[in-house]
């Protein structure tokens, strides 16, 4: 009866709230039937409003995160009974990566570029953090390189990649402005020590990882790793 009263304000194009519904449910004279005119005050109450749509996003994605965090805690459970990995560092980085997905990622939150405006004139005033790489033309191109950036070195095969990373790291570690760590999913540290000492020493990476060397220049390697040595280089 009371969604009909609804219903026929709605057809009549007439405002829906707590007077308008009584209104019509008493000219009807079946107010008392549904409970009167406090069980309406009361249903009115309850009915969630989008005033409060934020509070409710928030009640939804916390529950969220908790079932996530169930469904994980559920999940380490059944590998960790099935003795599924042998080594006990791929069961931790599975652990720790089944942990990481129960983090939602966050978003900033959008404005309008009217609410930027003092942000990004702050911004152009600062001096970014700039590490110069020793590649001369890079660094006036670039400016250097930003803490936290992502830079991808990219280029078809044996044109000289690894070769000049490895030179950029070095570059970057002469500067003494924090530690370079370097690892590599094709090579041995010892190769790529190989790539590093050629440059400093002066000897053809090639001679280097054939092992032709004389006595002469094992010397000038040796004295090319004293000054590697000085680096916060870590392979």
């Amino acid at each position: 009866m009371g969604w009909a009263a609804i219903v026929g304000l709605y057809r009549n194009n007439k405002p829906i709230d707590l007077v308008t519904v009584t209104e019509q449910l008493s000219q009807k004279k079946i107010i008392e039937e549904i409970g009167g005119v406090d069980y309406l005050s009361k249903l009115a109450g309850s009915v969630p409003t989008t005033a409060n749509t934020g509070f409710y996003c928030d009640i939804v994605k916390s529950r969220a995160l908790r079932r996530r965090g169930l469904e994980v805690s559920e999940k380490i459970k059944v590998i960790s009974d099935c003795n599924e990995f042998e080594e006990d560092e791929k069961y931790l980085n599975e652990i720790e990566r089944l942990v990481l997905k129960v983090r939602p990622k966050t978003e900033g939150n959008l404005k309008h570029v009217k609410e930027t405006r003092s942000d990004y004139l702050g911004y152009l005033l600062q001096k970014d953090d700039f590490i110069y790489t020793g590649f001369n033309n890079f660094d006036k191109w670039m400016g250097g390189i930003g803490r936290g950036w992502l830079y991808i070195l990219a280029g078809r095969p044996s044109v000289g990649k690894t070769a000049k990373a490895l030179q950029m790291a070095i570059g970057i570690a002469e500067r003494n402005v924090g530690n370079v760590i370097i690892f590599s999913q094709e090579m041995t540290r010892n190769q790529l020590l190989n790539r590093m000492i050629s440059p400093i020493s002066a000897i053809p990476a090639n001679r280097i990882r054939r092992k032709e060397l004389s006595v002469a220049e094992l010397g000038k390697i040796e004295a090319a790793y004293k000054k590697l040595e000085q680096l916060p280089i870590y392979i």
